[in-house]
């Protein structure tokens, strides 16, 4: 059925009955004589939406219908903007009343921007004291209302019976349903295709006997519409096992039904069908259904329930299905997991996924060409991608896509299918998105306009949940009752959960804490918003591909560009109510972006109704004053900007309820007059590194929920009692500067103890301790700073006192999991910190004045830190002991022990059950007769550990005794900069110990001449040597790691050659860089029985050739840069691969850099897997040989530059394929460029010519070519690319071509 955003039309005019009912609003009409045109509107609305039922059935068949719906949903917009207008002056003249000392002062005056003069210049209006502007837009809304009454009039609309008065429809969020879904039995009629796990996964659930109150349990089948949930309980029912195990098996399709009379007369037919009962009478329909199933362990399938959602009707249906026998199920499927639950699901819902990309072309073929021959299934194969994306895993829609296909595969046309935008064909689009429309037909009314919203987002967008609970907010799609407790986010959070449990939005599968759509869902949305939200794609934006939108065009985004100029939106032109303007990915990361100041001039200034403004991640570094014109914008994100101030003008900003700063490094200030924002709730200023100070009266902000970080100042305007009007604070707060604090009363009124909504607090001190620095002063502070009981994590950085206050450590801190304290010089002695029953991680750094650690730390109670995972130490200069006691850490995980010079011991039962540890310039972690030490009496004994770095010290031969023998689990061990590697070696097998050892690395242990003595373990996979500028020798045993992946040489100076004896066999990648004095490469590595993939020789000018042989056939790339001395190039390059070999062997990269002394390359023709050549400044390089390069089918770049002495033919450069050429500084190549036959080059997108040729692209002889060559280039949608001119003329074509 096609319907003209129903949603979005029922909520808006809903939402205009509360506004135009508010009765603050109504008080400032009265004052300005406009209340009766207010009044007018309401009626006129009521009548309307008495007849809105009857208008959106009758639209399917009347044009004009249409047409009507559409008009008044522009005119609920824009009369929603008027109102919106009026209250915001409401407001401005309520601040101005409240605060005149603000709005007085000249400074503030001068700064005052046009808002701020909003209805400042008042006449005569039909005898109303009204702005002209604001009175022509009243007139022009009540015209506009008059014309959509009398044609509701002409279009013959009638009253829906059943719809109550003063917008009652809209809490319900009934409307007719455009259509029925079909009903469904137990038989199934065709193959199933990928359920195998989850029909396993259910019977088992089915047939296991669990213990429980009940005698059936529920077991629900949740996900969205089409992904084949009734199918597979179809499955389940005709499984053997399960037909054997159940007596009765009964199937009910509930669907739209709720009434609980009506579903157990259902069931009970369905479980005896020739029961001659009265069915008119519930209560014997009860009674008989609970005696049928009598000690009968009964499975009862209720297929598509929606309407089953209060505990009240699920309670009633299952009285008589408490008679069953113990053992009994009851599968349920449905979209919405809050029905499971309603209906007493246990455990959790069994989450049905789409089926993977195979077996949704499986379905999709059977369906398509089932009976057809093999030829037919071949083609079929060119559109396999296009398929599966379209369908997105969901069964359904490979269904229908394949009876679409199968009707056109011998008329030619079914290529064409997939080639056009299969979804926008109406009648299968439709059979698809009717069946997902019933879930979005069940959603309330709030909740569809949410939805909705949603189609802004391009297909496959990831966004994170408060992300979107802003953006809706901002828009005003949250309804907030009056007398509502929750806040607007929390309901938004509740709208979203809501949404996420009826499967509209699923976890992303990329990154846990973001969500997505499901393409269809995506396509669902787009197809109810229609022209209300556009979203402008990156292609479309870069190659001048743009559609014309509709001025009725609400929403708009678009995705960044790494330049974007204003042609880029100049379909925006047109769109002057536009609400929302949004840059994606709204969080982005370190990447630049640019955007022209144009874009503000001639296009956002335009744009006075905004409520959402995105420009996060472009290069800004100012705001026009006009910003503070934008009156509705309640959303203003300027995150990872150069922003260095935002003007005064956006003071004025009184709707905005969000301001998002976050990483603008260079901010420096905040407007001085922030607090006149009243309306703020969030303001993320998080790395905004260069702010020193906060605005004064930003205790104003008494609606302020988010305050990343609040900077106490030296003067009392930004003192620290601004924060104790900041109630509904939640989540992060980062307070700075507290060594200015001066008067402690101050702080006691902040009174953080009783904020119960914050989870994370940093207090920070300055970094400076001079004298001037007052402890007692400090530790009052701190004591004052006591958080509440519900904290999660505490991070204490440059604290001055001598001592910590007691609550610190309490045990009442039930709650907190993260534990850091950095930088307290001061401190002697460390709080009981033991006491934290759920701490799991604790990080203490920087503690100059710590000596011991004991008793005090545990917090003397029998089993201290019970849930410690991961506890690091860092920068400690003066700690000696670590006091030992038994029971400590039994869930420790991670050890980490940075720079403690001077510590000696630790306690023996430390790593009992560690697994990671990190030992780092601690040089007095040693063994010795009465204190055997970390790595002796802990490790000794801890077969758990599996990752060991060891660091910074030039004894580790002391260590090394006493653990080679005990680290039977290590898989990781990392060596740095320790001198004694020598006892690796001694003492028995050494290494070779370590058997599940897999990846050894040895850095930057510099006085370390040989590993020849090394004994490695033999299931070794990754051995990486680096920063080792005397090792002359590599272990002996090297051949005989035949479990070997990946080795690594770098930076060893003094390695002259590998070991003669063998080359690891199943080597992937060897990467040798930086060795000066390496002559020769492993004689092993050149020939066939290698596994060699990845060779890359960098920066060896001692190498003068390879080995006699040839390469593996299995080398795919090759790179050999700065090798001076390097004279050739091994043979096995140019071998090719064996005609029908299934080997997927071959070169594919080939790159050779700086090599000087290289003068030609071997006899023969490329590989033609060949995909990328390179040659650069291999200066007595002679010739490329035109023959090497053809057949290279596979070639796609070719780059040959400062070769002075390279001659090559014509036909070198003849490849059709080939998207990236440049040929630069190579002065032998004097053949003209209009013999090259460039204009063969179909596929090129980048192309960089420089030299001294014949005919350059600006000579006559050669302009055409040029033409020809760069029109080639504009059509691939590409970019042309000049490096260095050499010619004047040159600059200003490329410009003209660029802009062609």
């Amino acid at each position: 059925m096609k319907v003209v955003g129903e949603a979005i039309l029922s909520s808006a005019v809903g939402l205009l009955f509360d506004k135009l009912g508010s009765s603050e609003l109504l008080k400032f009409a009265r004052q300005e004589n406009v209340f009766a045109e207010l009044e007018n509107w309401r009626n006129e609305l009521l009548l309307i939406d008495e007849v809105l039922d009857d208008a959106e059935e009758k639209q399917v068949t009347r044009k004009s219908v249409e047409k009507w719906l559409r008009d008044l949903r522009d005119l609920a917009y824009d009369m929603e903007d008027v109102l919106d207008e009026f209250a915001t002056e409401m407001l401005r003249r309520k601040l101005m009343a409240e605060r005149p000392q603000v709005y007085t002062t000249s400074k503030v005056q001068n700064l005052i921007s046009p808002i701020s003069t909003f209805l400042s210049s008042f006449i005569t209006l039909g005898g109303v004291n009204f702005n002209v502007e604001m009175g022509s837009k009243i007139n022009e809304i009540s015209r506009r209302l008059d014309d959509i009454s009398t044609r509701q009039a002409k279009l013959g609309l009638k009253l829906e019976l059943g719809v109550g008065q003063c917008g009652e429809t809209f809490a319900s969020g009934g409307r007719a349903s455009p259509w029925q879904r079909p009903p469904t039995t137990s038989l199934i009629n065709e193959p199933v295709q990928g359920r195998d796990k989850d029909k396993k996964d259910i019977i088992d659930l089915l047939l296991k006997d669990e213990a429980g109150e009940g005698n059936f349990r529920v077991l629900p089948i949740v996900g969205i519409g089409g992904t084949g949930k009734t199918t597979l309980a179809q499955l389940i029912c005709q499984h053997e096992a399960v037909m054997k195990l159940f007596d009765p098996i009964a199937w009910v399709c509930i669907s739209e039904e709720r009434d609980v009379a009506k579903i157990s007369k259902a069931v009970l037919q369905a479980v005896s069908p020739n029961q001659n009962i009265d069915l008119m009478d519930f209560n014997i329909v009860q009674h008989s259904l609970g005696e049928i199933l009598t000690q009968k362990r009964f499975l009862l399938v209720l297929d598509d329930v929606r309407n089953i959602n209060s505990y009240e009707q699920w309670n009633s249906l299952q009285i008589p299905l408490n008679c069953g026998e113990k053992g009994s199920k009851i599968i349920i499927t449905t979209r919405n997991a809050n029905v499971a639950r309603s209906m007493g699901a246990y455990d959790r819902c069994y989450n049905l996924r789409p089926l993977s990309d195979d077996d949704c072309w499986s379905v999709f073929v059977r369906h398509a060409c089932e009976d057809e021959n093999i030829d037919v299934r071949k083609k079929l194969e060119t559109i396999h991608p296009k398929v599966t994306s379209c369908c997105g895993g969901l069964p359904l829609a490979a269904r229908v896509l394949g009876g679409v296909v199968r009707s056109k595969l011998h008329d030619h046309k079914w290529e064409d299918i997939l080639n056009n935008e299969i979804w926008r064909l109406p009648s299968q689009r439709r059979d698809i998105l009717r069946v997902l429309r019933l879930s979005y037909y069940h959603l309330p009314s709030h909740l569809k306009r949410c939805f909705s919203y949603c189609a802004l987002f391009p297909k496959d967008y990831e966004f994170e949940k408060k992300e979107l609970v802003l953006l809706w907010m901002a828009e005003g799609l949250i309804h907030q009752s009056e007398g509502d407790e929750l806040q607007m986010e929390d309901l938004g959070a509740n709208y979203f959960d809501e949404m996420l449990s009826r499967s509209f939005f699923q976890p992303s599968s990329n990154n846990k804490s973001n969500f997505i759509m499901h393409g269809l869902i995506h396509d669902l949305a787009r197809d109810i918003a229609k022209e209300i939200c556009f979203s402008l794609k990156k292609d479309e934006m870069k190659n001048n591909k743009l559609h014309i939108i509709s001025g009725r065009t609400r929403h708009a985004s678009f995705i960044r560009s790494e330049k974007d100029v204003l042609k880029s939106f100049q379909v925006l032109n047109r769109t002057e109510h536009l609400r929302t303007f949004v840059a994606l990915p709204i969080n982005i990361n370190d990447q630049k972006f640019y955007l022209t100041t144009k874009v503000f001039h001639d296009l956002l200034q335009k744009l006075r109704h905004l409520r959402v403004l995105s420009l996060s991640g472009y290069e800004i570094t100012e705001l026009p004053d006009w910003i503070g014109d934008l009156k509705l914008l309640r959303y203003l994100n300027l995150s990872h900007t150069a922003i260095k101030w935002l003007p005064e003008s956006a003071s004025c900003l009184y709707n905005l309820q969000a301001l998002i700063l976050c990483n603008c490094i260079n901010l420096t200030k905040l407007p001085v007059n922030i607090g006149k924002v009243i309306n703020l709730r969030h303001l993320d200023i998080s790395g905004s590194i260069q702010l020193k100070e906060m605005p004064s009266r930003l205790g104003d902000l008494i609606n302020l929920q988010t305050l990343s970080k609040f900077i106490v100042g030296k003067h009392k305007r930004s003192g620290i009692n601004e924060l104790k009007s900041l109630l509904n604070l939640t989540g992060k707060l980062f307070i700075s500067g507290l060594h200015n604090i001066v008067n402690i009363r101050d702080v006691k009124e902040v009174n953080l103890k009783g904020r119960h909504n914050i989870e994370e607090l940093t207090m920070e001190w300055s970094s400076d301790f001079e004298d001037s620095r007052n402890e007692t002063n400090e530790l009052a502070v701190f004591k004052l700073l006591q958080p509440h009981e519900s904290l999660k994590k505490l991070v204490v950085a440059c604290y001055g006192g001598l001592t910590f206050p007691k609550w610190l450590g309490d045990h009442s801190f039930t709650k907190i999991e993260h534990l850091s304290l950095k930088s307290c010089k001061k401190l002697t002695r460390l709080p009981p910190l033991g006491r934290l029953p759920l701490l799991k991680e604790l990080h203490i750094e920087g503690m100059d004045e710590i000596t011991c650690i004991g008793d005090e730390f545990y917090g003397e109670i029998v089993k201290p830190f019970p849930s410690l995972e991961s506890l690091e130490f860092d920068n400690m200069p003066k700690w000696q002991d670590w006091e030992q006691r038994e029971a400590l850490f039994p869930c420790l995980r991670k050890l980490t022990i940075k720079k403690c010079p001077e510590l000696v011991n630790l306690p023996s039962q430390l790593l009992s059950f560690v697994k990671k540890l990190h030992i780092d310039e601690c040089q007095k972690l040693e063994v010795n007769k009465y204190n055997r030490g970390l790595l002796e009496s802990c490790v000794v004994n801890v077969p758990s550990l599996t990752w060991f770095y060891i660091g910074g010290t030039s004894r580790l031969s002391c260590l090394w005794e006493a653990i080679a023998t005990s680290l039977t689990a290590l898989k990781t061990l990392q060596i740095n900069q320790c001198d004694e590697l020598a006892c690796l070696g001694k003492h028995g097998p050494g290494l070779k110990r370590l058997g599940r050892l897999r990846n050894l690395e040895i850095t930057s242990c510099k006085v370390v001449e040989s590993l020849e003595g090394q004994r490695l373990p033999r299931h070794l996979k990754y051995l990486n040597v680096e920063g080792c500028p005397n090792l002359k020798k590599l272990p002996n045993e090297l051949g005989s790691l035949t479990f070997l992946r990946r080795l690594r040489i770098e930076n060893c100076s003094k390695l002259v050659s590998f070991p003669e004896a063998s080359f690891p066999p199943m080597v992937r990648a060897l990467k040798v860089t930086n060795c000066e004095g390496l002559k020769s490469l492993p004689h092993r590595m050149m020939n066939d029985s290698c596994a060699l993939e990845y060779l890359e020789i960098k920066g060896c000018p001692s190498l003068i050739g390879f080995p006699k042989g040839k390469l593996p056939f299995t080398l795919k790339q090759l790179h050999i840069q700065e090798c001076e001395k390097l004279e050739s190039l091994p043979e096995g390059i140019m071998q090719q691969p064996s005609i029908g070999s299934s080997n997927t062997g071959g070169l594919k990269v080939l790159c050779i850099w700086g090599c000087s002394s290289l003068k030609s390359i071997p006899r023969g023709e490329f590989p033609s897997t060949l995909e990328q050549l390179s040659f650069w400044k291999c200066a007595q390089l002679e010739s490329i040989p035109g023959k090497m390069l053809q057949n290279l089918t596979s070639l796609r770049l070719l780059n040959i530059c400062n070769c002075p002495e390279l001659v090559s033919s014509t036909e070198a450069f003849l490849n059709s394929n080939l998207k990236f050429l440049a040929i630069s500084e190579c002065q032998n190549m004097k053949r003209p460029l209009s013999e090259w036959g460039l204009y063969t080059f179909t596929s090129l997108t980048h192309f960089m010519i420089c030299g001294p040729f014949p005919d350059p692209p600006w000579d006559s002889k050669a302009s055409s070519l040029w033409k020809l060559l760069c029109w080639r280039t504009v059509l691939s949608s590409s970019l042309l690319y000049q490096t260095k001119d050499c010619h004047p003329r040159l600059q200003g074509f490329k410009s003209r071509i660029v802009l062609f």
